[in-house]
């Protein structure tokens, strides 16, 4: 029998919301005790990898970001560029 996950995590997030120029910057971490993953056993059942559920100290991070450019931005119309 699997323990439930168990998770720790901080996400900070940088945004600008209004210009031309708008935009985020972010990351995160998280710190699993009991992380379920789902992890091959080395064996093949009708030319298939098997796999099993194995509980799992792991670390997660990493960084997202978006930035959008806006072309047009009168109140009533809006056209903006987007890149995430």
């Amino acid at each position: 029998e699997l323990d439930p996950e168990r998770s720790t995590g901080i996400d900070i997030t940088l945004k600008k919301n209004s210009g031309r120029i708008r935009g985020s910057i972010g990351g995160y971490y998280n710190r699993y005790s009991n992380f379920i993953g789902l992890l091959p056993n080395g064996e093949e059942a009708d030319g298939l990898p098997l796999y099993y559920f194995k509980e799992q100290r792991v670390n997660f991070w990493g960084a997202e970001s978006s930035l959008a450019y806006y072309l047009i931005d009168d109140g009533s119309r809006t056209l903006s560029l987007h890149l995430q």
